[in-house]
């Protein structure tokens, strides 16, 4: 779990990743263990078909303007908005113009871990810190 503990930056990446005629690029940005995020680069027209994420996923639009289907309802999105979706609701995506998503998926389980561990961790330091109190420092009693 140490790699989702590490701060990283990412910058210039639509310099770094043009736009290919007629295509969509995927281009993996973040991945770990409890984060994956990529850098989707769509043309226009693109289409990506219908599917699910066990995964919990932010999807933001960074430019340009795409269709956004989930679950059979439709957005338009522009440069800014956000979409959240829960593991398993079914959505495609089809680009109006020339698009910069960002896509990030969140490893539900992983969070579950991570959540055991620092709960442990505090169930240690709140066992210390009684152990501790019990103790005294300096009379010489032997507590």
């Amino acid at each position: 779990m140490d790699a989702i503990r590490m701060t990283s930056a990412h910058t210039a990446l639509m310099e770094q990743f043009p736009i290919e005629k007629d295509a969509i690029e995927r281009h993996s940005i973040i991945e770990n263990p409890l984060v994956q995020n990529e850098l989707v680069v769509l043309d226009a027209g693109q289409e990506i078909a219908e599917h699910a994420s066990d995964q919990l996923v932010i999807v933001t639009l960074i430019n340009g303007s795409i269709e956004f289907t989930v679950q059979d309802t439709v957005q338009y999105m522009h440069g800014g908005d956000v979409i959240y979706m829960v593991p398993g609701e079914l959505h495609k995506v089809k680009a109006m113009e020339q698009s910069y998503m960002s896509l990030t998926k969140i490893n539900a389980k992983a969070v579950d871990c991570l959540e055991d561990e620092e709960a442990e961790k505090e169930a240690k330091a709140l066992e210390k810190e009684e152990a501790d109190a019990g103790k005294c420092d300096g009379c010489g009693c032997g507590k």
